[in-house]
């Protein structure tokens, strides 16, 4: 079966013709349509974003203030589940047996020790959350 190109009707001539409208429309000077809509509409995530790639930059430069950052962020997201593991820790550790609650205390002492102000962070925004958002209660 062979395409010939002087037919309007062929499906590779409609194909060329699309493309070449889509070449045409594109204007590459401008951000795309979804980028700017998600981020007028999603304000917060699109910052929480901006302040991750900004707390990853700072582990290179300023641990400490990267991992904060990260950590801050982490716990604003996770606030709810971080509770809900602190309020029923007992029934988790009989769930999974006494060594693997060892197991666990000595992973998050040692992810303590190697990054501690991830932990910090999220501390700090889990109890701030915990104040002023009394749904999370």
């Amino acid at each position: 079966m062979s395409v010939n190109p002087e037919n309007p009707d062929s499906k590779e001539s409609r194909k060329t013709e699309k493309l070449e409208e889509k070449i045409e429309t594109k204007d590459t000077h401008k951000l795309p349509d979804g980028f700017l809509n998600y981020a007028k509409t999603n304000t917060k995530d699109v910052l929480a974003y901006v302040i991750l790639i900004l707390g990853v930059v700072l582990l290179f430069f300023e641990r400490f203030s990267g991992e904060l950052l990260i950590g801050v962020i982490f716990g604003l997201y996770y606030a709810v589940e971080i509770q809900a593991l602190f309020r029923n820790f007992n029934e988790f550790i009989e769930e999974q047996g006494i060594v693997r609650g060892i197991v666990l205390g000595v992973v998050t002492i040692a992810l303590f020790i190697s990054a501690p102000g991830i932990f910090i962070g999220t501390i700090l925004a889990v109890i701030i959350r915990y104040l002023f958002n009394p749904e999370a209660r």
